[in-house]
């Protein structure tokens, strides 16, 4: 019997190739992260991926802040967290930013054409409800001011607004955000077939609910009736 080692590389080619196609004739270049089991590196939507695997959990673990100290040796700048808490840095000349994350199986490192600039932190009461009153202009209801340090995001829809956030505790962020609902006149309107409670605003054009997401997400539905 032939033993056959197979020692993985970085795909210093196919990342170049990538990242060519995205910033041509850029001056940054990615810096390698060697000591893996494999890689793979693919083009995205929105610019390319490197995945990352390793043989044991915990190698895994600690290449997140193996690259992360690679990428501020070669010159990138921290640029912030995204609404996951992940962080991204720009490059050295602006012309690309890196977002290394952690997934189940693998180092994620997410690469996109220019810099990152962080999503607002707090609760975005004006624009949902500028979101809201685009949808139906005879909305006079309104979500009220809500005081946070979380990233919120959210989207709209044809019948009103979903809006998210990643909190340490899903449960508590609900109870704070329904006591502020109570005490902006919103009223309990009962719960729906999941347990979830629904408020209805003081006018009754909105429903409101808040739920928990498998304890990583707050979700607020917010529907125009």
């Amino acid at each position: 019997n032939i033993e056959v080692t197979i020692i993985a590389h970085w795909p210093t080619v196919d990342v170049a190739a990538l990242l060519e196609e995205l910033v041509p004739n850029g001056e940054d270049s990615l810096p390698a992260l060697e000591g893996a089991a494999s890689y793979n590196a693919s083009a995205t939507n929105s610019g390319f991926n490197v995945t990352v695997r390793f043989e044991t959990t915990a190698e895994k673990n600690a290449s997140q802040d193996a690259y992360i100290a690679l990428l501020e040796e070669a010159g990138f700048e921290y640029a912030g967290d995204d609404e996951y808490g992940d962080p991204y840095f720009n490059s050295p000349h602006d012309e690309f930013c890196v977002n290394p994350w952690l997934g189940s199986s693998a180092l994620n490192i997410d690469v996109y054409a220019g810099t990152f600039t962080p999503p607002t932190v707090g609760f975005p009461a004006d624009d949902i409800n500028a979101a809201l009153k685009a949808i139906d202009s005879s909305v006079t209801d309104k979500l009220p001011e809500y005081t946070t340090d979380l990233i919120y995001t959210f989207d709209a829809d044809t019948t009103g607004v979903q809006i998210m956030a990643m909190p340490t505790d899903v449960d508590t962020e609900i109870g704070l955000f329904c006591a502020n609902l109570l005490a902006n006149q919103f009223t309990e309107a009962g719960a729906d077939n999941y347990g979830d409670m629904h408020y209805s605003s003081p006018n009754g054009q909105l429903d409101v609910c808040a739920w928990n997401y498998y304890d990583y997400y707050i979700i607020i539905d917010v529907v125009i009736n």
